[in-house]
């Protein structure tokens, strides 16, 4: 599937615990072509999107687990994704912050 009409590759994965989400992001960070480099290399930017529940500062998988926002960014810093060093990252969460959603 695309990301619209940007032509993103697209993992699409429903009703994930968090553990899947986090596996999810470090092996999308981890992939390579046959020739051993990374698959995000030639790409411009990088795009995330999470739909779930939530709590101020993180999502929650359907597990009922949470995940802190901030340890989802680092599963996309220089350090864990250096494909994508320097490069943006769209990160869209839409989730609520607590009480009833």
């Amino acid at each position: 599937m695309q990301f619209f009409a940007f032509t993103f590759p697209c993992c699409i994965l429903y009703l994930i615990y968090i553990q899947d989400i986090v596996e999810s992001i470090h092996r999308e960070t981890q992939l390579v072509d046959q020739t051993g480099q990374s698959v995000h290399e030639e790409l411009g930017m990088f795009a995330l999107v999470i739909t779930s529940h939530g709590a101020e500062g993180s999502v929650a998988g359907s597990d009922h687990k949470h995940i802190k926002l901030t340890d989802i960014y680092q599963l996309l810093s220089a350090k864990n994704f250096p494909a994508m060093k320097g490069k943006p990252k769209l990160i869209i969460i839409q989730a609520c912050a607590g009480g009833w959603c």
